[in-house]
C-alpha cells in the first residue's frame, strides 16, 4: 500500500493572507513565462476561469491568458480567489457545463 500523503493547508498552519485564505510562497514568474509564447499555437476552444479576488495571480493575468489564446473565453468569478474550485464551486460548475454544452 502506498504511503498516505499529507496535504499542507496553510490556513491551518497560521499562514493566512488578508482575506483569511491560505497562502504559500509564490513560484517564480519563469514557471509560467516560459510557456507563454506557445499559447498562440493552441488551436482549440478554451475557457479561462479566474477569481476576481485572486491576490496571488490577479485577474489581469487571466485577461492576458485569454487574449493570448486563439479561441479562449474569459469567465471571471466574483467572490472567488485563487482557488476558484473551493471559493465558488457551484459557479465554476455552471461555467464549465455552459462551456461544454
Amino acid at each position: 500500500m502506498a504511503p498516505r500523503r499529507t496535504v499542507r493547508r496553510p490556513e491551518r498552519d497560521g499562514a493566512l493572507d488578508q482575506a483569511g485564505r491560505g497562502r504559500t510562497r509564490r513560484p517564480p514568474a519563469r514557471h509560467t513565462a516560459e510557456v507563454e509564447d506557445a499559447y498562440a499555437d493552441l488551436d482549440l476552444p478554451a475557457l479561462v476561469v479566474w477569481g476576481r479576488e485572486d491576490t496571488w495571480l490577479p485577474l489581469e493575468r487571466g485577461e492576458r491568458l485569454a487574449a493570448a489564446l486563439l479561441w479562449a473565453r474569459l469567465h471571471p468569478l466574483t467572490g472567488a480567489g485563487h482557488l476558484v474550485q473551493e471559493d465558488a464551486p457551484a459557479e465554476l460548475t455552471a461555467a464549465l457545463l455552459d462551456f461544454l454544452a
